[in-house]
């Protein structure tokens, strides 16, 4: 092994060490309370007025918008959002949450997902309250670190600290750890040279941001309504050729959620709190709720009202995590006996497919999909 082999596995091996200890049972607690208070600060908003956010959002996403700044229309900033968030969480992360959790697991990832929707339109609204804005329009600043300086007294620590951990997050998790996922897949699939797989990374990340902010808002707004839309087509492919399980399977995944999962096949069996454990770390963690990276892509949303950007943040949760980890889910509970198989990870959302789809044309879709997923998420 190469001293860069050596050097990226080591980075791989701290991020994953780092990782357990960042994202423990006491940080998914404490998004989990900060969401419950938000849920009830705002009298249940999400729930009342779903209907009214997605025909402000989605129902709008096709309407032709100049800007008036160096900003990015609102739908670019919500899909740049989501071109960070939809990434390999939604493939292998939901996988390995029923594998370890159950089909429980589901109905808990719903449920955070909720309180989710509630975090992101607090983090996007105070986003782009609290920006800088250039008098000329030129430049837009904005994120977590802004409102923490800005709207807490004497907290310009908390905003370094931050900062700081932004950083880290972008270097060791959208970037290193996400190319690697890209080029493990290709060169396990096809064989190709990981040089040549990082190389094409490097040339086509490059391409989109040396473009500027406009540039990225580009990418995404081409990027993201195709990879979600080829992941979508998968998935109905599965259901359709399943479509007798489909009802079974979510009667399955409400029946798990409050009932001890037994051992069958290759799954050791799981607990309740097992399964709500897995449920909270998928339905706060794939959607990047608290986290605080894409309310810095929303702050340069050229919009009339923080809060009108804020309801973007509910449907950019709710595409992630309600749809795009909803279909990978279906995708593994719909066929007979693939999600007790003992699988994991990719492995397991790939068998699913496999029950419709050849190995060969499997391969290639989920390939192509992780290249997207990862690919825009860096």
């Amino acid at each position: 092994m190469s001293t860069f082999h050596r050097l990226i596995s080591a980075i791989v091996d701290a991020s994953n060490v780092l990782g357990k200890y960042l994202w423990g049972w006491y940080t998914q607690a404490f998004l989990i309370l900060v969401g419950i208070y938000l849920l009830i600060g705002t009298k249940f908003y999400v729930f009342r007025r779903f209907g009214y956010v997605m025909k402000s959002t989605l129902g709008k996403a096709f309407d032709r918008k100049k800007t008036k700044t160096a900003g990015l229309t609102p739908v670019q900033a919500v899909l740049g959002a989501l071109a960070g968030t939809i990434g390999m969480g939604n493939i292998a992360g939901t996988a390995s949450a029923i594998a370890i959790g159950g089909p429980g697991a589901v109905f808990w990832m719903w449920v955070f997902a909720f309180l989710g929707m509630t975090i992101k339109t607090a983090e996007v609204t105070l986003a782009v309250h609290y920006r800088e804005v250039a008098p000329d329009g030129s430049s837009i600043y904005g994120g977590p670190m802004y409102y923490m300086e800005r709207g807490l007294n004497h907290s310009k620590w908390l905003a370094v600290v931050f900062s700081v951990g932004l950083i880290l997050n972008s270097v060791f998790m959208a970037a290193t750890m996400q190319a690697h996922t890209i080029i493990e897949t290709v060169q396990s699939a096809y064989g190709i040279d990981p040089y040549v797989c990082g190389t094409v990374i490097i040339v086509l990340a490059m391409l989109a941001i040396l473009g500027g902010l406009k540039q990225i808002g580009k990418v995404c707004e081409f990027l993201v309504p195709i990879m979600t839309m080829i992941w979508f087509c998968i998935a109905i492919a599965v259901l359709w050729g399943n479509r007798a399980n489909v009802l079974p399977a979510l009667g399955q995944i409400f029946k798990d959620a409050f009932m001890p999962t037994s051992a069958v096949g290759g799954f050791l069996g799981s607990s309740i709190a097992l399964a709500m454990q897995q449920g909270a770390a998928r339905g706060t963690g794939s959607n990047d709720a608290g986290v605080g990276v894409a309310p810095c892509i929303h702050a340069t949303a050229d919009v009339e009202h923080p809060f009108k950007q804020g309801l973007w943040g509910i449907t950019e949760v709710f595409v992630d995590t309600i749809i795009v980890c909803t279909l990978t889910a279906l995708i593994i509970l719909t066929p007979d006996g693939v999600w007790s198989s003992g699988k994991s990870g990719v492995a397991l959302t790939m068998a699913g497919i496999e029950t419709v789809l050849s190995a060969d044309i499997t391969n290639l879709l989920v390939t192509v999909c992780i290249f997207a997923f990862c690919f825009s998420t860096i």
